[in-house]
């Protein structure tokens, strides 16, 4: 798959046979990698799972909804982000701690299935939310058909309920190999629903991410043509100056912005995941070794221990897509900013509150008792 996680990929996978794991390889041959990947997913979960919670909340409010007519879809993803990170944290603790997590088989699919519904939702959100703007610009008396508000949840509700249906047979994609991780099973004689997954996978993470950039460029496109139809004529020799972005809604701008970072973070991602079904670099096919002097010596392991530190690096960049969206709603969006930095001025004022009377009553009760050692030794 081409989550980081669910796309386990074969990084994980290790060899029946006695000898060196994949696992251990690669933590031997590239632990730089590893060692960067700890602490850049850390700062990732800071910002990502607090930012996605603050996102939601903001796009949440009542105002914002008159602002930006698509506000229920953004919400939806900033909680299917927040949901993404949270099941990945998983993932991290036993690939770059080697911690144990998902130890059992019911536990591993299970998982595999949850973490497969948030990132499917948020691909098609993305791709409706595009759809609905092009529309917008190009029929703006049909704009309201997939954005408004009393249809949004609504639509919400089915979107979910037919990715979860969708989701249930790739639980089957995930199981647990001789070392306890939770693996990809693809192209295993154990695999199950073998065309079903792989349609969906590449329906979801490459057919709709290129549609959204298709459709992004459509929405640019138009909205130049519209702008150009109606400034005044003695201006149209000039219309190649014209800036597009700022004519546009903050709403569309949003969603543009949002749109292109999203698939050309994932696209990349969905790219290195696949080569490790070709045969070159499938881990099923690699030599058993026994040191690493043999390791060094096999290109057929140089090619797999080349191709999976880019797949690590990719993932750390492509999961920046699950953490920073609330820094683009931010530049993107000036009612956005404004509540953001209302309500971080309103808990510091809540927290300078509550630290002063906290200490205001720790000095009361100290008082009291200084005085009494006092009036004691007089």
């Amino acid at each position: 798959m081409v989550s980081d996680v669910y796309a386990n990929v074969t990084s994980t996978a290790t060899s029946t046979l006695p000898g060196l794991s994949t696992d251990d390889v690669l933590h031997a041959e590239i632990e730089p990698v590893f060692l960067v990947g700890r602490y850049v997913y850390l700062a990732l979960f800071a910002v990502g799972l607090l930012g996605n919670i603050a996102s939601a909340v903001i796009w949440n409010t009542p105002h914002m909804y008159d602002v930006c007519s698509s506000a229920h879809y953004l919400v939806t993803i900033s909680i299917c982000d927040f949901l993404c990170q949270f099941l990945y944290f998983f993932y991290y603790l036993k690939q770059f701690w080697r911690v144990g997590s998902m130890d059992s088989s019911v536990q591993c699919k299970f998982w595999s299935t949850l973490y497969l519904i948030p990132l499917y939702i948020s691909e098609l959100l993305l791709l409706g939310l595009t759809v609905e703007k092009l529309i917008s610009i190009r029929n703006p008396f049909r704009s309201g058909w997939f954005s408004r508000h009393q249809r949004a949840p609504k639509e919400i509700v089915w979107i979910v309920v037919s990715v979860t249906a969708m989701s249930l047979p790739n639980a089957y994609v995930a199981e647990i190999d001789n070392r306890n991780y939770c693996k990809d099973n693809r192209g295993t004689a154990a695999m199950q629903f073998p065309i079903w997954n792989w349609l969906v996978d590449a329906g979801i993470f490459i057919v709709v991410p290129v549609a959204v950039l298709v459709i992004c460029w459509r929405i640019i496109k138009e909205a130049g043509r519209s702008i150009i139809g109606v400034i005044p004529k003695h201006r149209i020799a000039h219309r190649a100056s014209i800036n597009v972005t700022k004519t546009l809604r903050q709403s569309t701008i949003v969603i543009l912005r949002l749109s292109f970072f999203r698939v050309l973070t994932l696209l990349p991602e969905t790219f290195i995941h696949y080569m490790f079904f070709l045969d070159p670099f499938k881990p099923s096919l690699l030599p058993v070794v026994h040191d690493f002097n043999a390791v060094n010596a096999d290109e057929r392991w140089q090619r797999y221990i080349v191709l999976s530190a880019v797949k690590y690096c990719v993932e750390m960049i492509s999961n920046l897509r699950h953490a920073v969206s609330i820094m683009i709603f931010f530049w993107s969006c000036r009612h956005f900013k404004r509540e953001f930095i209302s309500r971080l001025r309103y808990m510091s004022r809540r927290l300078y509150i509550s630290v002063r009377q906290a200490l205001l009553y720790i000095r009361d009760k100290i008082r009291p008792a200084q005085e009494e050692t006092v009036a004691h030794k007089l």
